[in-house]
């Protein structure tokens, strides 16, 4: 039994990794058709570190930045806000399953 358990986790670690960058590279980053350029519509504080999405949520993002600390997105990415965790360096992150409030 306990083998199964730790292959459910460990297949929704790397689903949540491959979803985490997917979003990552469809929300934070775009590029308009056409145009030799980037733009981007991250949060302002730094290298993007760590992504992770509410799973009750989806349009709910959280990053964490070099420089910046926490940001918070409701809508999917497209703003920002920092929840109260700023000027510090946030590397890595994962939103509790059973309760999405928790990071």
């Amino acid at each position: 039994m306990r083998s199964i358990a730790r292959k459910t986790v460990a297949a929704r670690l790397v689903a949540g990794a491959l979803l985490s960058i997917s979003a990552w590279l469809v929300g934070l980053h775009g590029a308009e058709a056409g145009v030799n350029a980037w733009t981007t519509s991250g949060p302002d504080g730094g290298t993007v570190y760590a992504l992770a999405i509410d799973p009750q949520a989806p349009t709910t993002l959280y990053a964490g930045t070099r420089y910046g600390g926490l940001f918070r997105s409701a809508d999917g990415g497209h703003a920002w806000a920092p929840p109260g965790l700023t000027y510090t360096s946030v590397v890595s992150l994962a939103v509790d399953p059973r309760t999405p409030t928790t990071l």
